[in-house]
């Protein structure tokens, strides 16, 4: 996992089972001839040869995690109530605009608005109870804080 997606800091691995060793790899993206290469987020595809010659091709997606508020220039960040019964204030400041998302567990995005100083609330009274996200995505990356509704 990249730290954010700015930063080429995650890692692709590769672990080559069957055949015959010693494997050779061939990252689509990349000179490197080993199982592991330094990468962003974003998907990365390596052609595996074993020692017969024999070829079996792999994807890998590498995800970005979250980056802290003050590598993100934002300030004053206030999430509340959590866990939220009905409705879920966000508010902070930001050196760059700002998208505020609430996401579901499966990665889809309830709601989402956009601002440079924001203070905003998402009403959750019709959500079923469980984990959601509140994703701040600024110029410089992703903030992610997770919140349960009850």
């Amino acid at each position: 996992m990249a730290s954010n997606d700015k930063k080429n800091d995650g890692k692709a691995i590769v672990i080559a089972k069957g055949g015959i060793s010693p494997y050779a790899y061939a990252w689509a993206t990349s000179v490197e001839k080993n199982d592991t290469i330094v990468v962003g987020k974003g998907k990365y595809s390596v052609v595996v040869t074993d020692a017969n010659g024999c070829v079996a091709k792999a994807s890998v997606t590498v995800a970005a995690g979250t980056a802290s508020v003050e590598a993100l220039a934002i300030t004053n960040l206030s999430i509340y109530p959590n866990p939220v019964s009905s409705e879920l204030n966000v508010s902070f400041d930001a050196k760059s605009a700002a998208t505020v998302e609430l996401v579901n567990i499966a990665g889809q995005v309830i709601a989402s608005k956009v601002a440079n100083e924001f203070v905003t609330s998402f009403n959750t009274a019709s959500l079923e109870s469980g984990v959601y996200f509140v994703n701040i995505k600024v110029a410089e990356g992703i903030y992610t804080q997770k919140i349960v509704k009850d």
